[in-house]
């Protein structure tokens, strides 16, 4: 999508070397598939100088409706743009509402909640702690709230800390939104 209303918007996009030249943007953190995010990052390299303003208004005007671009800045160092940590948000009924805390309850109180995952291309399963990932998790009247960790080395995927809360992550993917990432140097 934003391919294409870069493309349309006329704004002078750096791109790739090669047989195939892609522009240069980037997601410094893809959502998993069914997560909803209302604090999504999109970087764009460009050939020459674009206010962001200009850049903002020009690539707003392409894109689909029900997309909106909330802001546009500058950076003057692309590694400052590396996510650190990303919060979430699970709604769900008033009728799960005393289940969820508890859930919410033991998740806090465990020093340790190995889930298992499975090694792509290896084809072998191997155990990932997804408890040391969560700093805050907090139940709220109709929503789950938690703030994780994002390492280089890996961090804990939204279904896993579903499935740490005794729910079925895939099943419940649809209803988690990704609502705040914080950023910083690499």
């Amino acid at each position: 999508m934003f391919e294409r209303a870069l493309a349309r918007s006329g704004l002078p996009v750096r791109r790739t070397e090669g047989f195939n030249p892609r522009p240069k943007i980037t997601l410094p953190l893809p959502r998993s598939v069914g997560v909803a995010a209302s604090d999504e990052r999109l970087v764009v390299e460009f050939s020459k100088p674009v206010s962001a303003g200009e850049a903002q208004q020009l690539l707003a005007s392409r894109l689909p409706e029900g997309v909106q671009l909330l802001d546009a800045v500058l950076l003057e160092d692309a590694r400052a743009c590396h996510p650190r940590a990303a919060t979430y948000e699970l709604r769900f009924s008033p009728n799960e509402a005393h289940r969820m805390q508890t859930a919410v309850d033991r998740f806090l109180a465990a020093a340790s909640i190995p889930m298992p995952r499975v090694m792509p291309g290896a084809g072998r399963t191997r155990l990932f702690d997804v408890r040391p990932c969560v700093q805050r998790m907090e139940c709220l009247p109709d929503r789950v709230r938690w703030t994780q960790d994002i390492h280089p080395d890996g961090t804990a995927k939204p279904a896993e800390v579903l499935e740490a809360l005794g729910l079925n992550g895939r099943a419940c993917l649809h209803r988690v939104e990704r609502t705040q990432v914080a950023y910083g140097p690499k």
